[in-house]
């Protein structure tokens, strides 16, 4: 089950969070660590992990996707068309394999706690996937568990509400990147990958987990 602790390298990466992102619109980031422990989530439903993980959301202030392999994936990205075309839907998802590869990352907001959580990878044992979707701007998400095999890796994710007394605005969607550090160092992209997401976040200590976890990892800077 994923722990509401920061460990040590997630204190130091945090230490940039949101500072870029205020001007930007970065609404929230999390660090939290998770070993292969069962979560129970939704309808009681089992999310099993293989490996330890850690995890940083990020998101703008728009629904268009802010973090790309490289200049020219970015401009791929522009030039098909952005957050609505078959290209943008094709690429959402990316893996970071390698020091060279965290170099040309190309990121367009929210800088400074995205590059602090990927330098501080370690590639001989860590791999970097960076998946980005859009979600309501009154929701935010929960990374319930991953599956880091030899040529498949797949997460998994559910929603929570936010508490009313956070500012949002009910009909605005903004994109989130979903950066996992997983624990598991892979020489190429598995030939298979995926997710689910649930649209509720349950278990059996959700309460407690939700209160604890999201006061320790929420900012919001609107």
């Amino acid at each position: 089950m994923p722990s509401g602790d920061w460990t040590r390298r997630g204190v130091l990466a945090a230490g940039g969070a949101c500072v870029a992102g205020a001007l930007a619109g970065c609404s929230r980031t999390e660090f939290r660590e998770s070993s292969s422990h069962r979560s129970t989530v939704d309808l009681g439903g089992t999310d099993v992990s293989t490996h330890e993980y850690e995890v940083l959301f990020a998101r703008a202030e728009t629904d268009s996707q802010f973090v790309f392999p490289d200049e020219d994936a970015a401009e791929k990205y522009s030039a098909n068309g952005g957050a609505d075309s078959a290209y943008a839907r094709l690429n959402s998802t990316f893996f970071v394999l390698d020091d060279a590869a965290a170099d040309t990352l190309r990121i367009e907001t929210a800088a400074a706690d995205l590059r602090s959580f990927v330098a501080a990878t370690d590639f001989e044992s860590e791999s970097i996937v960076v998946e980005q979707r859009s979600i309501g701007d009154c929701y935010y998400r929960e990374l319930t568990g991953v599956e880091a095999r030899d040529d498949d890796f797949r997460f998994h994710l559910c929603r929570w509400l936010k508490e009313p007394t956070t500012r949002c605005e009910a009909d605005k969607r903004v994109m989130e990147a979903i950066v996992i550090r997983v624990a598991r160092p892979y020489r190429d992209r598995p030939s298979s990958s995926g997710s689910s997401e649930s649209m509720v976040c349950r278990s059996a200590d959700s309460d407690a987990a939700h209160a604890g976890n999201r006061s320790a990892t929420e900012g919001d800077s609107r």
